[in-house]
This record gives C-alpha cells, structure tokens and sequence, in this order.
C-alpha cells in the first residue's frame, strides 16, 4: 500500500527543481533500476528513492528529471516508520516552497493549510496498517510478508511480528528496518542464462572475502515480475552459486547443496527469508568440499 502526492508548478516564471530541492539535509538517494539493492548515488529515467541514514525505512520514492519544470511526484509505502512519513511531508513543503504549486492526492486538490492535518491522519492509518499486517503474519501459520524497502527488500515473520504487533508506535519496525539495512552485508544478483534445452539456469555469484546475504529459498527480482500478472516472466529450472576468487569462479554447485552443507551451519539469522553468510576464502571452501 502507498500514498502519494503529485505536486505541479503553476507560476507564470517556472523554476527549474534541482536535487537540493528535494531532498532534506543529510538524506541520501539511489536508485533500484536493473538491480535486488539500491545503487546510492545514482538516478534513473524515472527519479530515485531517498532517505534518512539516521532510519533507513522503506524509502522515499520520487518520480522526477533533473532540472524539472513541471512537477514531480512523490511516494511513501505503508507501514512505514514515523520519521520517514516526517521526512515526506517536511520534503512536500520544501517543493513547495521552491515552486509556486498545486498539490493532489489521489487525484484531489490539497490546499497548503492542510498538510499538516494530512500528516497526522497518515500517520494514525500507517500505525494502524502496521498492526494489521503483523497480526495477519501472526494467524496465519508459515505466512511471511515481503517489504519494499530503501536499500533492499526484507522479509518479516512470526518471530518478528510478535514483537511489532505488540509495540504502541512504529519504533520495533523502524529499528528493525534500520538495522538490518545498515549492516555491512552485500545482497548479490542473480544472473540468469537460457540453456540450449531453452530452460533457465540462475547463478548467484560470491566473491571471497566479504559477508553477503543469502536467500534459504533462491527467488527471481520483483524487477522481472510482469507487473499485469503479479508474477515473474519466466521461471528457473536450476539454481547455482558460483564462488569466486576475485571475479573468476573457481567453483560451481548448487544452490541448495551449498546452503545445506555450507552456509546454514555457518551462517547467521538475518530475517524471515534470508541468513548472513560470513567471509569465506579459497582455500577454506576447496577443503570443505573436498572432505
């Protein structure tokens, strides 16, 4: 679920928006295009999400071109925490103050003397969405529910959703979000290839030396979902990891061999999809192996 607000210069004297514009002091920005994580300090055709190192959340997203005119558009998932939905209407009003502007949510017009009352009554439901989603989480056995977030996807569980439901504001969902996005792991893409049979064939490759995040149950990117249907364009018939020395792979194996035999034992909970495979070396994986 998501709110969003569509702000749109009527000045005769049209000002161009820059980046400063937008974004509040200390937020960074980045973009998900063609990627599982956000590439920070980059901006794609269509704009960029921003946010708050201070309580990395779901993230901002803005549709916007440099050097606008015209207008540009805002939006805000829920549940989301408390601070991000501060950051965006404090971003609102700093558009607004740049441009001469009308402003419209979900199509209707939104007088200026009304922003403030709009952040309240959006920070009651995102509270009350929050307490919905957790609750949902909690009477459904093995259900899981998968967040859009600033800097990469993460997956919320029973374990996780005992401790939110339970909270009187959104604090356990922001540090939880925040934490886990501010951790020095890396969350690797899966390059896929069409085989001569026409089946397709996933590698997740891992670079010795550095902490990555790993999926128990491998999954194709949303950004290869057909956004009609709701589900991936094209389905994998084989999941590999290849480890690597630098960039070239010095081993193949798959996917769930070496998280079975390797990386469960070794590894760490991250979420409710995902655990935190510590640095490996060369040397360490040919051993295990080869015993």
């Amino acid at each position: 679920m998501s709110f969003s607000i569509d702000l749109r210069q009527t000045g005769l004297f049209k000002k161009r928006l820059r980046m400063e514009d937008i974004l509040l002091e200390g937020m960074r920005y980045g973009t998900m295009a063609g990627r599982t994580a956000l590439k920070e300090n980059a901006v794609s055709n269509h704009g960029f999400i921003m946010f708050h190192p201070g309580h990395i959340s779901r993230g901002i997203t803005v549709l916007y071109k440099e050097g606008e005119k015209v207008g540009v558009e805002m939006s805000l998932s829920l549940p989301t925490s408390q601070e991000e939905i501060d950051d965006f209407f404090a971003s609102a009003a700093k558009i607004r103050r740049r441009w001469n502007c009308e402003m419209m949510v979900n199509g209707r017009d939104l007088k200026p003397e009304y922003l403030e009352s709009l952040r309240e009554e959006v920070s009651v439901f995102n509270l009350k969405r929050l307490h919905q989603v957790m609750l949902e989480i909690l009477n459904r056995d093995g259900l899981h529910v998968d967040f859009a977030c600033a800097k990469h996807r993460l997956v919320a569980g029973k374990l996780e959703a005992e401790k939110m439901y339970a909270g009187t504001d959104t604090a356990v969902f922001r540090d939880w979000m925040h934490r886990l996005q501010n951790m020095d792991v890396y969350y690797p893409d899966p390059a896929f290839r069409k085989l001569e049979d026409g089946k397709v064939k996933a590698v997740v490759s891992l670079p010795a030396g550095r902490q990555y995040l790993l999926r128990v149950k491998p999954s194709i990117p949303m950004m290869y979902y057909d956004m009609e249907t709701g589900k991936p364009g094209f389905s994998v018939n084989k999941w590999k990891i290849a480890l690597c020395d630098g960039e070239e792979p010095f081993m193949e194996i798959s996917y769930q061999r070496f998280l079975k035999e390797y990386a469960k034992e070794r590894g760490t909970y991250y979420d409710a999809s995902s655990i935190i495979l510590p640095a490996f070396d060369r040397s360490e994986i040919l051993a295990f192996f080869q015993e």
